[in-house]
């Protein structure tokens, strides 16, 4: 494994090795470039110009720094890592991206302009300036396998794609608390499935479901692989029993539209989504380290590929166990001044990567009795739900990067003969919770 001085001289090595260093501040219809011919002269002056982003016009400018620099690698110094420009920069060749996080870059500029004077031009100059004088500071990007990126790529549309199913679900519910609350019951509460949406459209009101016989609604139930039948006669004892909310037409019909566009909304995102699942299990089947992550605790049919894509994506990156603990905003912040120190949430953090872990680790209390015991031992000290939920992904995170760097599945007995012999206490609470 690399030192931390070893990879900070990789990094200086390259960037000396670079023909050109281009700095460029970014926009949507078109981008500042300074260009520094002579990486050995950070406070030369570049040439400025301005690149439109079209695709004929960026394949032509590309093809005249590869003809204008035959031989080396170019270095690009950018402020994003996604969108139109970078997809079109990873496709030329000897062109190395470097990302500058935008709060550097405007940290840098102040330290040259109290009042925070901002052009696109003098951008785009600091961000080449800033890389040639700190190139440690600014690695290479570097792409994971193509299928690596899709399975990312799938698994953050299926989220983004759920949150807007429980926006809609949140409406709905509380359409149905104020007109209809028997159709809850009828669902036992759960409104995000194809059931709740065909039973809603069928019978969007109190007064529609009044006329159907029970029978009928048993058979939509079944259709729908309801196989419950205690739970659905209970519900519908419950529903002979009940008498309408309210009476007030204007009321009923409004809701009953509102419910009835609503399912019509939640019905393709539910779609969308069972399509996503079938492409992340063939995706997700093909990956070398499938088996792996599907070891551990918790790490189901969704959890398992977002783990694998935590991993293989951020590979470069990952020497040790804190550089992932980092990236992902679970490890916290220390602060220190004189006699003061703080231990602060880190806020700064990939939202998505910082779920992936902490909703894992939330899911593994359910099927591992060590987590389930650490949890609650956390919770016994005072922490508060998302404090222990991290606490715990922190842990985790050691495993998972020792088991991907030995490539070897994770065995809870071997981490339960761990605990045992490293932390009796833990250990003891694992047994009494395992026996209940």
């Amino acid at each position: 494994m690399s030192t931390k001085s070893e990879i900070k001289n990789n990094v200086e090595e390259e960037a000396n090795s670079c023909v050109a260093v281009i700095g460029i501040d970014w926009a949507d219809s078109g981008h500042a470039l300074a260009v520094f011919s002579d990486p050995g002269s950070p406070q030369a002056e570049p040439e400025l110009s301005m690149l439109a982003q079209e695709p004929g016009e960026l394949q032509q400018w590309a093809q005249g720094l590869l003809a204008r620099w035959p031989r080396g690698r170019i270095a690009i110094v950018i402020e994003q890592k996604k969108g139109p420009l970078i997809n079109f920069l990873y496709g030329v060749e000897r062109l190395a991206i470097h990302v500058v996080a935008p709060q550097s870059l405007a940290h840098y500029r102040k330290t040259f302009s109290m009042a925070n004077v901002k052009a696109d031009a003098s951008d785009a100059v600091l961000l080449g300036r800033l890389f040639l004088l700190h190139p440690e500071a600014f690695p290479a990007l570097e792409r994971a396998a193509e299928e690596v990126r899709l399975l990312d790529a799938f698994c953050r549309q299926r989220r983004q794609a759920l949150r807007e199913l429980w926006v809609l679900v949140l409406r709905l519910r509380q359409v149905l608390k104020e007109s209809y609350p028997q159709a809850i019951t009828m669902l036992g509460g759960v409104l995000d499935n194809h059931l709740a949406c065909s039973f809603l459209r069928r019978w969007p009101s109190w007064k529609a479901l009044g006329k159907v016989r029970a029978q009928t609604i048993r058979k939509l139930f079944y259709a729908c692989h309801f196989r419950s039948p205690d739970i659905l006669e209970k519900r519908l004892k419950a529903i002979e029993d009940s008498v309408a909310l309210t009476g007030d037409r204007a009321t009923i019909e409004a809701a009953a539209v509102q419910t009835g566009h609503l399912c019509a909304r939640m019905e393709p995102i539910l779609r969308a989504v069972e399509d996503y699942d079938r492409r992340i299990e063939k995706l997700f089947a093909r990956q070398p380290a499938a088996k792996l992550f599907s070891s551990f605790p918790g790490a189901g049919k969704q959890m398992a590929p977002r783990l694998l894509c935590a991993f293989e994506l951020h590979a470069a990156d990952l020497s040790k166990a804190e550089d992932i603990q980092r990236l992902s905003g679970v490890a916290p912040v220390q602060r220190a001044s004189g006699k003061s120190l703080q231990i602060c949430r880190r806020l700064a953090r990939p939202i998505f990567l910082h779920q992936s872990f902490v909703e894992f680790s939330c899911w593994s209390t359910r099927q591992c009795c060590w987590a389930n015991a650490f949890y609650q031992q956390q919770k016994e000290r005072g922490k508060s739900t998302g404090s222990a939920l991290r606490v715990l992904a922190f842990k985790w995170q050691r495993i998972l990067f020792r088991c991907w760097k030995s490539n070897t599945p994770y065995d809870d007995a071997r981490y339960l003969e761990c605990l045992r012999l490293n932390n009796p206490v833990l250990y003891a609470k694992t047994l009494r919770l395992a026996t209940k």
